[in-house]
């Protein structure tokens, strides 16, 4: 692992390879297992959260297979007019991660989800933030400009 130093007196910044012992990291670690268990609110673990938020919209939705996903190209041939898919991917089932839970279901034709844990933080509920195409279009324009 490397660390970022800043030495002030002489206005660098250098990096240099940082050393922990097996002994040392272990109760470091150990001591994160302990802290959070007493955090409060509890935090969302990730895999079981994507887990439900995956199943539950799979379930919402239906979505209809076989299906076919079509990649765009790139930008120089969408300003041309050229709006002919670079690749299409076909999916003759939804995919699924290795436990069965199915993923990559979705659109993001109209709007794009947003899940940041649960509305409230009432778990009940599962966050379903979701943007418009007017900020994905800003936001895609304003990265385009800085690029």
């Amino acid at each position: 692992m490397y660390g970022r130093f800043y030495n002030l007196l002489e206005n660098e910044v250098s990096y240099k390879m940082i050393e922990l012992p097996f002994a040392e990291a272990s109760d470091v670690l150990g001591d994160i297992k302990e802290r959070l268990k007493a955090m409060k609110p509890t935090p969302v673990n990730f895999y079981p959260y994507l887990k439900r938020v995956l199943n539950e919209q799979y379930e919402k939705l239906k979505p209809q297979y076989p299906k076919d996903i079509k990649i765009p190209k790139d930008t120089a041939h969408l300003l041309r007019q050229d709006f002919e898919p670079e690749y299409v991917i076909h999916l003759e089932d939804v995919p699924r991660m290795e436990d069965g839970t199915p993923m990559w279901f979705e659109t993001s034709e109209d709007q794009c989800w947003l899940r940041f844990g649960y509305n409230n933080m009432d778990a009940r509920f599962i966050s379903d933030q979701k943007l418009s195409m007017e900020y994905i279009r800003a936001t895609c324009s304003t990265i385009s400009a800085v690029a």
